[in-house]
């Protein structure tokens, strides 16, 4: 479920239970994802325009994909189910 899109980013598969994939980036954005109770969980910064996101360590539940330009800008935010 996509919040706010800026730019036109895919995520999937969602849910998910082993990786994310991430399409649709320059290449300069941040990825972070906090679980639905607003710890971070991850944190990254894009270097190619598809990015893999292992989350097969976290614990089964909601959480948010936020997608960020240089400047702190908020590109796209998706709601991921980690099975």
């Amino acid at each position: 479920m996509e919040f706010n899109v800026v730019q036109n980013i895919s995520v999937y598969p969602n849910p998910a239970a082993h990786n994310i994939m991430v399409y649709g980036l320059n290449g300069t954005e941040t990825l972070v994802l906090h679980h639905i109770s607003g710890q971070q969980q991850l944190h990254v910064k894009a270097t190619d325009s598809n990015m893999q996101l292992e989350v097969n360590h976290l614990v089964p539940g909601i959480y948010i994909l936020t997608v960020t330009d240089t400047s702190g800008a908020v590109l796209s935010t998706y709601k991921i189910v980690k099975q």
